[in-house]
């Protein structure tokens, strides 16, 4: 599904503007130089400690304080996402990019005006070429989490089974407790004149355990969407030279 909206992008980079309700933007304009990243933006809901398990209503007490263990790392997940995304971005585009990512701060009632936005009262693309208008650099690097949702395995089947995910299958262990990580991301890179470059959303999935923590969570879900955005990043070198606007997946 992912590929062919991917497509749809690429066939319509010449086309008139697209409505800001569409969860991708694309225009083939190259940046160059500072690209300043902004704070996460989390407009979902705080995750709930979940103690149902496979047989019954409740689990054990060193059974419940793993997954208030889970709990807490589930909710640094958006932190570490947005730690890792520009290193995730560069790695994918490798020498392709000129882009140098450098931290950024909202100017003031930028957070406010997006997160609005977000939530469906007012234009996202208006919202950010606001915020990303005049800021130090070339271009801005929004990321923002609509959703975040952790589901114990372990209330899924016995311990030994597999479960099946997106990611792969997963051996469910009380010892581990395995979560499935849902999350729904969004990101925008936009020039500093104003042009949304691109704007991506899609939902995607990791697996939070002993072994893999909130960490190792945020750098799965930035590899993902990074692979996504790489795509349709337009770093052609002959973009700076009025060349006709072409680009070819990677």
């Amino acid at each position: 599904m992912r590929v062919a909206a991917l497509a749809l992008v690429l066939a319509s980079a010449c086309a008139p503007h697209q409505p800001a309700e569409l969860s991708w933007e694309f225009h083939a304009r190259p940046t160059r130089g500072e690209v300043r990243v902004l704070p996460v933006l989390g407009l979902h809901q705080a995750p709930q400690l979940r103690l149902d398990g496979y047989v019954g209503d409740t689990v054990p007490w060193r059974r419940e304080a793993l997954r208030r263990e889970r709990t807490e790392q589930l909710a640094a997940v958006p932190q570490q996402l947005a730690l890792y995304l520009p290193g995730a971005v560069n790695g994918e585009l490798g020498t392709a990019s000129e882009a140098a990512f450098r931290p950024g701060r909202f100017p003031l009632g930028g957070r406010d005006r997006l997160t609005s936005a977000l939530k469906g009262r007012g234009d996202l693309d208006v919202a950010l070429s606001s915020v990303a208008r005049g800021m130090h650099g070339e271009a801005v690097l929004f990321t923002w989490i609509t959703g975040l949702h952790g589901e114990p395995l372990t209330a899924e089947a016995f311990p030994g089974d597999i479960v099946e995910t997106e990611v792969g299958p997963v051996v469910v262990d009380h010892a581990q407790e395995p979560y499935r990580v849902t999350a729904g991301v969004g990101m925008a890179l936009v020039s500093t004149d104003g042009e949304v470059v691109i704007r991506y959303a899609d939902q995607f999935e990791a697996v939070l355990s002993g072994r893999r923590g909130a960490s190792g969570v945020g750098r799965d879900l930035a590899s993902a969407l990074a692979h996504e955005v790489a795509m349709v990043w337009p770093c052609d070198p002959r973009l700076h030279y009025g060349e006709p606007q072409q680009f070819a997946l990677r």
